[in-house]
């Protein structure tokens, strides 16, 4: 009984310590004052289409942790999911493939 009841709790801790590792990698942009607006679709997309990328049509760009969420057609073919400050449109965190 005293070997399951450590084993959960080795099991439960390793749990517990490699959440917030995970947690981490999620993109997430602090939006302050600099960004006033309602979040529009459509106005996200043409300034995204600025920086040169070539957002899909379908599902397009969307607010997602306080930021924006596109989908991106990349050059080969395949596709990514990218975040941007909505203020400062830097990227946030990587590209995900799709």
């Amino acid at each position: 009984m005293h070997k399951l009841l450590l084993c959960l709790t080795l099991a439960t801790s390793a749990i517990a310590l490699a959440m917030p590792a995970q947690a981490a990698r999620v993109p997430r942009c602090e939006v302050g004052s600099a960004y006033p607006e309602r979040f529009d679709a459509d106005l996200a997309e043409q300034r995204i289409r600025g920086l040169g990328l070539n957002v899909k049509s379908v599902p397009k760009v969307e607010e997602w942790n306080n930021c924006f969420r596109a989908y991106i057609q990349n050059s080969d073919g395949s596709e990514s999911i990218m975040y941007f400050d909505p203020t400062t449109l830097q990227q946030v965190g990587g590209d995900y493939p799709r």
